[in-house]
C-alpha cells in the first residue's frame, strides 16, 4: 500500500513516549530486551536440579541449586527424606545436634501445647552437667519396652513396676510391681506372680501376707559366748557357741569347771549371750550329754528369766527341787557337755 506506515519514531509521537499497553504481546524479542538493559539475559541466575517441593540454595554468583535432601511441602520439612512429620530427619551417626553457646549446660528441648510448657529434656543448669528429664505437668511419666509399659513414676513421685499389665501396679507404693513393692510405710513386699511370699517391716521379716509384729523374724546371728561361774571357781571352755533366730537362742557349751569352792553357794553358769525374757516360767532349759565322772542323773538345768544365768536343780532323789550348790560340784575337774534353748525379751 502506497500510504502504509512502516516506521514510527518517538519524535512522531505527541509526548515522545510509548505506553506499555500499546505494545503487542511477544512484540519485544529477547535480543531487544537484552540490548535495552545493556546485558545478556543468559548471564542471569539459572535454577538447576529442582523438582517439586525441593528447597533451593544459591551455589554461585549466577546459580541456584535445588537441594535433593531438603524437601518442604508447605507444612513439613524433610532433611534427607520426604517428610512424614512436620520435621523428619533421616541419616546416620549423630543425626541431630544441639549445641550450647555456654561451656556448661543450658541446652534442652522443650515441649509445649497451645497454652504452656509440658516438659523438657536436656541440660537446664549453667552450674553443672546434670541431664534432666522434666515432666512439668501434674501427671505421670512412664517407660516402655516392646511397646509395653514397664515402669512408671506417678504424679506423687512413686515408682511403679509392671510385668506388662498395669492392673498389677500398686498405687500406694514408693516402688511397686508384680514381684517387688516398697510401700509408703517403708514395707518391702516380695511376690511371685502377684502372690505375696514375704515382707520386711519395721519389726523384721514376715512370711506370706502376715504383718503382725509378734510373728516378725527380727534377727539372725551366730557366734560364740564365754560361760562363767558366778558362784566362784575357774571356768575352762572347750567350745561355746550359739545361733539366734528371731527371739529364740540355741546354744552349746562344752565346759570344765575347776577349783569350785566347797560351800553352799548356788552353782550357776553365767555369761549367756543374751538376756532371757522375763515371762514367768519361760526362761528355758538344757540337757547334759556328758559329765565325765560326775553323776548328773538327777540334775536339772533351768535358764533363769530376765538375766543371763542358768541355775541347776535336783529333779530326782531326796533333794527334788533343791538347788545344786558348789559343794555338789567341788573336787576334781568336772565336765559338762550342755545344749539348750531359751527366748530373749
Amino acid at each position: 500500500m502506497a500510504n502504509s506506515l512502516n516506521k514510527v519514531t518517538t519524535k512522531s509521537i505527541l509526548d515522545a513516549t510509548i505506553a506499555t499497553a500499546d505494545i503487542a504481546d511477544d512484540a519485544v524479542t529477547a535480543d531487544k530486551l537484552a540490548n535495552a538493559i545493556n546485558t545478556d539475559i543468559a548471564a542471569k541466575a539459572v535454577l538447576t536440579g529442582s523438582t517439586d517441593n525441593t528447597i533451593t540454595t544459591v551455589t554461585g554468583a549466577n546459580a541456584i541449586q535445588g537441594e535433593a535432601n531438603l524437601i518442604f511441602d508447605g507444612s513439613s520439612l524433610g532433611i534427607g527424606c520426604t517428610p512424614s512429620r512436620e520435621l523428619h530427619v533421616k541419616g546416620l551417626d549423630g543425626t541431630i545436634r544441639l549445641e550450647s553457646t555456654a561451656a556448661t549446660g543450658r541446652t534442652w528441648i522443650e515441649f509445649f501445647d497451645t497454652s504452656a510448657i509440658k516438659g523438657s529434656i536436656g541440660y537446664p543448669s549453667s552450674g553443672n552437667d546434670n541431664l534432666a528429664i522434666q515432666q512439668t505437668e501434674n501427671a505421670d511419666m512412664y517407660f516402655t519396652t516392646n511397646d509395653t509399659e514397664r515402669l512408671r513414676i506417678d504424679t506423687n513421685g512413686q515408682i511403679v513396676l509392671s510385668n506388662g499389665s498395669m492392673s498389677t501396679a500398686y498405687g500406694n507404693s514408693i516402688c511397686g510391681g508384680t514381684d517387688l513393692e516398697l510401700d509408703t510405710t517403708g514395707v518391702i513386699k516380695f511376690r511371685t506372680h502377684t502372690n505375696q511370699k514375704a515382707s520386711i517391716t519395721d519389726d523384721g521379716l514376715c512370711f506370706g501376707s502376715d504383718s503382725a509384729a509378734v510373728n516378725a523374724l527380727s534377727d539372725y546371728e551366730t557366734g560364740s559366748w564365754t560361760p562363767t561361774l558366778p558362784g566362784g571357781g575357774n571356768m575352762g571352755i572347750y567350745n561355746a557357741s550359739y545361733t539366734k533366730i528371731g527371739r529364740m537362742v540355741s546354744w552349746w557349751a562344752y565346759i570344765y569347771p575347776q577349783s569350785v569352792p566347797d560351800n553352799t553357794t548356788a552353782f550357776t553358769i553365767g555369761g549367756f549371750p543374751f538376756t532371757s525374757n522375763s515371762t514367768s516360767n519361760m526362761g528355758g532349759s538344757a540337757v547334759c550329754g556328758y559329765s565325765g565322772s560326775l553323776d548328773t542323773d538327777e540334775f536339772g538345768y533351768f535358764k533363769n528369766t530376765g538375766d543371763a544365768v542358768m541355775s541347776l536343780y535336783f529333779i530326782g532323789g531326796g533333794n527334788v527341787g533343791g538347788t545344786i550348790q558348789n559343794q555338789h560340784i567341788t573336787g576334781a575337774t568336772r565336765y559338762f557337755a550342755l545344749s539348750g534353748t531359751y527366748y530373749t525379751a
